[in-house]
This record gives C-alpha cells, sequence and structure tokens, in this order.
C-alpha cells in the first residue's frame, strides 16, 4: 500500500501549528483547527482500504470544529470511526457528547455539526468512509454518533483489536491486501452498528436501519452462492420483496443493484490479487456468484470501464 506520512516542517517552529491544521484539513475536508496548549507535533499517516479512508494521528492537544457553513463547502459525506490507542478525545454531535478514552471506540458523523477535542497528547486511528460502504444513510447514524464503546469485549474488542493492529502495519499492506481488508473491516463496522442500533428500538427507524445492516451482512456471506437474490433476501429476513426494496431505495439503489456491485467489487479485489492469479477471470466470475464469461465482461465492463482481463493485465503492470 502506498502511505504518506503527513507532519509540520521542524525547521519552522513558529508556523507549527498552521502547517498543521493545513495537514490535517488536507486529510479530513473543511474544519476549523483550534490548538491546544503547548502544541508542539503531530503526525498523520494516510492510507487506503478499498473505499475506506484510514489516518494514524499522532499529536499534541488540539480541537476540531466542523459547522454548518463548512459542511456546505465539503465535497463529501463520510462516517468516520476511530480507536483511541492513547490518551483521550471528547466528541460532541448534536446534542450527544462522550468521551473516548484509551482502548476505546468513538464515532461522529461529517454530514452534521460537531466538535472533537482532544485534551492531551493522543495517538488514534480514524477510519472514514462513504455511509453506503455500511449500509447508512445521513439520517440513520443519528444514534450512532457522539458515543463511546469500550473495546474489551464483543464486536467492539475484535474491532479494535483490528484497528490497533493496522496502526502498526498499515504501510506494510500491499494494495491488494488493502482492499480484500478494506471489505473485512467494513463488515465488522456494520455488525458493530446493527448490535448498537438493535439495542436501541426506541429511536424510530432504528430497527429499520438495522434490518438493512443485517441483509447487507447475510448477503456479504453468500455472494459467491449464484441463488442469492433479492427474493432470497426478503425470505430470509421475514419481509416483504416490496418492503426490502424501498429499504435500498433510501440508499438510492436497488437489492439486485446491491447485490451485483458487492459481486464485482470481490471479482476487482481477485483480478488484483497475487494470491488469484492462478485463476481465470471466468473462474474468478463465477467464484462470486457471475457465471458466464460474456456476461461477466460485460458487467463488469460497464461497471468499470474495462474489462476484467484488461483490468488484470494493468494490475500487473502497476505491480511490476
Amino acid at each position: 500500500m502506498v502511505t504518506e506520512l503527513l507532519r509540520p516542517s521542524p525547521n519552522a517552529p513558529e508556523q507549527r501549528f498552521d502547517q498543521w491544521r493545513d495537514l490535517v484539513r488536507r486529510s479530513c475536508g473543511p474544519l476549523n483547527v483550534l490548538p491546544g496548549d503547548d502544541f508542539a507535533q503531530g503526525t498523520i499517516m494516510k492510507g487506503q482500504l478499498g473505499g475506506m479512508h484510514v489516518s494514524v494521528v499522532d499529536a499534541d492537544p488540539h480541537t476540531v470544529v466542523r459547522t454548518e457553513r463548512l459542511i456546505r463547502s465539503a465535497d463529501g459525506e463520510y462516517l468516520y470511526l476511530c480507536g483511541l490507542l492513547e490518551g483521550s478525545a471528547r466528541v460532541e454531535q448534536g446534542e450527544r457528547q462522550a468521551v473516548g478514552r484509551t482502548g476505546e471506540l468513538i464515532s461522529f458523523d461529517s454530514t452534521r455539526p460537531y466538535t472533537l477535542t482532544m485534551p492531551e497528547k493522543f495517538r488514534m486511528i480514524a477510519l472514514m468512509f462513504p455511509h453506503r460502504m455500511v449500509g447508512l444513510t445521513p439520517n440513520g447514524t443519528r444514534t450512532l454518533t457522539a458515543k463511546a464503546w469500550s473495546g474489551l469485549s464483543g464486536v467492539e474488542a475484535l474491532l479494535f483489536q483490528l484497528l490497533n493492529g493496522l496502526s502498526r502495519h498499515l504501510s506494510e499492506l500491499s494494495p491488494s491486501t488493502a482492499g480484500s481488508l478494506g471489505t473485512s473491516v467494513a463488515s465488522l463496522v456494520s455488525t458493530l452498528f446493527a448490535e448498537q442500533l438493535r439495542l436501541s428500538p426506541s429511536e424510530p427507524c432504528a430497527a429499520r436501519h438495522s434490518l438493512m445492516l443485517r441483509v447487507q451482512a447475510f448477503a456479504r456471506q453468500h455472494l459467491s452462492d449464484q441463488r442469492l437474490d433479492p427474493q432470497l433476501l426478503a425470505q430470509r429476513h421475514g419481509v416483504s420483496l416490496r418492503y426490502l426494496q424501498n429499504l435500498f431505495q433510501e440508499q438510492r439503489t436497488s437489492p439486485a443493484r446491491w447485490i451485483r456491485d458487492e459481486r464485482l467489487a470481490r471479482c476487482r479485489e481477485d483480478l488484483r490479487a497475487p494470491h488469484s492469479a492462478h485463476l481465470t477471470v471466468a473462474a474468478i466470475g463465477e467464484r462470486w456468484g457471475l457465471p458466464g464469461p460474456s456476461h461477466f465482461t460485460r458487467l463488469f465492463r460497464d461497471r468499470y470501464g474495462v474489462t476484467p482481463s484488461d483490468f488484470r493485465k494493468s494490475e500487473q503492470l502497476t505491480a511490476a
């Protein structure tokens, strides 16, 4: 994986925080960045896990603020999940606030104003990803943000340990490994959010969002099964096909399109992965529920603008 290490210049101490402000904005988009007491240093290591951005931040105290005006000037909508490796952080969003400490996870949403304060020297790994990557809409995250979850047990522990390891080995990952790992991390994040939504039955939309996450988790586990289709998803989850279609419509897609795109994404990962080099293009398509070479090639070209064979060749040339 190609990672990027960002840090202020050591040769201009009087400009160090101004440089840090620019680096934070470069990584996270439009933000107000305010210094804490005695800010002296900070580093950001950036990487990519498929469609998920990863930043490992090690810095002195400071605060970042996202306002309505800054939201309007942003060019993307993202959900954040952060693991506190050292130190603490307080997040405020809407009428909620929470303090995350070492070993805990916190979440916030870039589509609504928030304040994130690190009152002491800290080390954090932050995942930044589109809502659709974990099966949510911005409205569906309101019960998930400005909360802290302990990383000592359950899904939270699995996810925190994964993030902890990722913070140490991010620069060692190959692009193909990073893409596959991004899919696994997104699935685990979806599982965490689904569990948290299930525990919030009093929230009006929590049941719908929780169902959506469970449906997508089931589908991801069965993408290789050619029998997987919207009708099967509806039957397995005790809802009508029409209700299922309405759920996916909230994310501006359909069950059939979502299944197809997930399958194509897995095929794309395998086409660029050295461990799948012995498989033919047709075998990779069939492996992920897309049998028929011409059918698979047409779908892949429509989605990515290039045939599977040409994509594989370009990836091999890039890696050489």
